[in-house]
């Protein structure tokens, strides 16, 4: 056998390798894209939101560590900035008040991106693209109202207070 024969036979024998490891992702992906395509009927936001936590204070509360009022105060600050238009690739975008009560769970409990995933039926990936979106809109819009950067009177205050209950003199300059 010839080095032309051999090369094509090797290359046929790739070509027919690479086939089936893109068959085995393919039907892989279909499985994972099953359980994200469920998110609007299945997912954490649309039953136990929409179905249980809606109609109950405590249980909202505990959920997220805000009562329902603050979350609705918090989503009409920051929902402009999260709102996603449907574009040819995303034909249903994740609302902003999904985004924030993902944002919100993953703030509360600490989970893992990949228990959120399995929780709001959104990829692990996409998660956490969404997490560090949500918290940048939040920092930009709450930390101005609820942490105003200190004065020189406030600054110098807190410094006297350190030197007479601590004796610790320019802690803040």
């Amino acid at each position: 056998m010839d080095s032309k024969n051999l090369a094509k036979i090797i290359l046929l024998e790739d070509e027919a390798e690479d086939e089936e490891v893109i068959l085995w992702w393919s039907s892989q992906r279909e499985d994972f894209d099953r359980l994200y395509q469920s998110r609007k009927e299945e997912g954490y936001f649309k039953i136990l939101m929409k179905n249980h936590l809606d109609t109950n204070e405590q249980k909202f509360r505990e959920f997220f560590r805000l009562n329902k009022e603050q979350f609705q105060f918090v989503l009409n600050i920051v929902s402009t900035d999260l709102k996603k238009k449907s574009t040819n690739t995303v034909h249903d975008p994740i609302s902003p008040e999904e985004k924030l009560a993902l944002a919100l769970r993953f703030l509360a409990t600490g989970e893992t991106f990949k228990s959120l995933s399995f929780a709001f039926r959104i990829s692990p990936s996409y998660i956490s693209v969404l997490i560090q979106e949500t918290l940048e809109v939040l920092s930009k819009h709450l930390v101005p109202i609820f942490l105003p950067p200190p004065n020189a009177t406030d600054l110098k205050k807190n410094a006297t207070e350190f030197w007479s209950k601590w004796n610790f003199p320019n802690c803040i300059d």
